[in-house]
């Protein structure tokens, strides 16, 4: 059986634990400084084809920043997402990965405020295009390596009349995953992602670029034909070089993905 319809929905957490300047240092936050955020995203994806999915998303958030003499927090909707992706064929000589190759659109419908500094909004405030790919190895029967990456560029805004424009942004994923049963999939690897300093008003900021590079670990259950659940753990380790002009974090997430099924 093929999954024609999914819709996912995946809640997450994240607290802020230190950060990195623009020299990659690492430190620790400030005495009587706390950052956490509670995420929730939902997508609803369409197998056209065998090849082909359509998906969308949405996002909501749940922020609070406390300061000394001043905490602020607020509910706030985040971007939506359109997002196509084809898969090459599955059945293939084992060492030759499959391929797949996604495109998509972030609108900037989410909640922003300039004013906040990022702090408690969850959208980005522009356009974004963005192209990705990925290959996948089957090593042996119950394990896959697979090494996937994002290239999203964005367009001009104006905020307060300041026009800003961010600059480019690259992720990278590399992930291995274990089967130690049909249903079971355990998973461990490194992500990391890359940006480039924005530009204000037609001049870059003389800022250096950012950074940040972390393992992730998690897990999947098959519950039913029709019902997963996902839970995964990513951490930003407060460690010297692996992350500039940027925080560090924890963060969790679980999710569930029901699929309606077809023959």
């Amino acid at each position: 059986m093929d999954e024609r319809l999914t819709l996912s929905l995946v809640l997450g957490a994240a607290a802020e634990h230190g950060s990195f300047d623009d020299r990659g240092r690492a430190w620790p936050l400030p005495a009587g400084v706390s950052a956490s955020r509670v995420t929730s995203d939902l997508t609803v994806a369409w197998r056209v084809s065998p090849a082909w999915e359509l998906s969308a998303s949405v996002a909501a958030a749940w922020s609070s920043v406390s300061l000394p003499g001043i905490a602020v927090e607020g509910i706030a909707l985040g971007d939506s997402a359109l997002r196509a992706r084809w898969e090459g064929p599955r059945s293939l000589p084992r060492g030759v990965p499959m391929v797949a190759i996604w495109t998509g659109v972030r609108a900037p419908t989410g909640d922003r405020d300039p004013r906040a500094q990022g702090l408690t909004s969850v959208g980005l405030g522009h356009w974004e295009l963005s192209l990705g790919g990925e290959l996948r190895w089957d090593l042996a029967a119950r394990w896959t390596v697979s090494v996937g990456a994002e290239l999203g560029v964005r367009a001009p805004a104006r905020w307060e009349g300041v026009e800003m424009l961010p600059g480019p942004r690259g992720a990278v994923l590399l992930l291995a995953v274990w089967r130690p049963h049909d249903d079971v999939a355990l998973s461990a690897g490194l992500t990391g992602w890359v940006e480039v300093p924005a530009w204000i008003e037609g001049h870059q900021d003389d800022v250096s670029w950012s950074y940040r590079l972390g393992p992730t670990a998690g897990v999947s259950w098959q519950v039913t034909p029709a019902l997963r659940l996902l839970a995964s753990l990513a951490v930003d380790p407060r460690v010297d070089h692996l992350g500039a002009n940027t925080s560090a974090h924890v963060r969790g997430s679980f999710g569930l993905s029901w699929a309606a099924l077809r023959d």
